[in-house]
């Protein structure tokens, strides 16, 4: 399987788990039961990078949901294509054309590890 041809994830297990785990868990999520069960919320679900913040507390989402979100990505194959992006390869059958941004180039040349920005 080539870059291109990553596999459908609402075709994948792992989608059919975090929709069960909707089903069964996430509908009936209240934030301001979450809020108050869990005062380190904000902490918990944010997230940063440089020149990035994501506040993902205020969404419907649990512990269990965000592990089931990781789950599906690396399935679904995201961190080789975010790598295969950054390296300047063709990661889409319809562009002809790779990264081009040299700063964005040179980071990943110098093996910036973008993975310690993730929980």
């Amino acid at each position: 399987m080539t870059i291109t041809q990553r596999p459908r994830c609402d075709q994948t297990p792992a989608w059919a788990a975090l929709q069960s785990h909707f089903d069964g868990a996430g509908r009936s999520l209240d934030l301001r039961d979450a809020f108050a069960a869990d005062t380190q919320r904000f902490a918990t679900f944010s997230q940063s990078a440089p020149h990035v913040f994501a506040d993902l507390s205020k969404n419907l989402i649990d512990v269990a949901t965000q592990k089931m979100l990781f789950d599906l990505a690396r399935e679904c194959r995201v961190e080789q294509h975010r790598d295969a992006m950054f390296a300047g390869d063709k990661i889409r059958d319809d562009l002809q054309v790779g990264l081009r941004v040299p700063s964005l180039k040179k980071r990943i040349a110098a093996r910036t590890s973008w993975k310690r920005y993730a929980r």
